[in-house]
């Protein structure tokens, strides 16, 4: 049997498995868990009506419903700052760290778009960061080597957003569109 861990691990720290899917309500996951013969006393089970809300905050505001849409106003307005675009996905990858649920798919979702919209603006240090976390998930998630620097930053410059903003800033200022 193998384990990976989708993020580090204290000494001492209790490891959990997941026997249903964990973004799921509390009563769905009691319910799934009853061919298994025992009640979860997790501490998401126990506060329930915490980690419910924040179950349904992830399922409402994924990046397909929030980003893209302030992805293209970032693209196409001069000035707009980074925050503009990616305050909300870092926002919820604190609400799903706190939460624990780093294996959850909104998880990887929001690394995703992290990646797609500072490629966009052309920010290389920040494509690392959420590149590599992105990675991580995927190494603990299908397992892999882990990919170098190097490797990184021949993904990042060859990424289809890298630096979109640049561009169509440049092809919007050549036509007049700004002047």
């Amino acid at each position: 049997m193998e384990f990976r861990a989708a993020r580090d691990i204290k000494a001492g720290e209790e490891l959990f498995i997941q026997y249903t899917e964990p973004t799921f309500s509390t009563s769905r996951r009691q319910e799934e868990l009853k061919p298994y013969g025992f009640q979860c006393g997790c501490e998401s089970c126990t506060t329930s009506s915490h980690s419910d809300l924040v179950r349904k905050q992830l399922h409402r505001n994924i990046p397909m419903r929030v980003g893209y849409s302030r992805l293209v106003v970032f693209l196409m307005t001069p000035g707009l700052p980074e925050s503009y675009v990616v305050d909300h996905s870092l926002q919820q990858l604190e609400l799903i760290e706190h939460a624990g649920l780093e294996v959850s798919h909104f998880y990887s979702m929001h690394l995703k778009f992290l990646v797609e919209a500072y490629c966009a603006a052309g920010n290389v240090q920040k494509v690392l960061i959420y590149m590599r976390k992105a990675e991580a998930i995927e190494r603990a998630l299908s397992g892999g080597e882990e990919k170098s620097i190097k490797a990184l930053m021949k993904m990042i410059k060859e990424h289809q957003r890298w630096d979109w903003k640049k561009k169509i800033q440049d092809v919007t200022e050549a036509a007049g569109f700004y002047a």
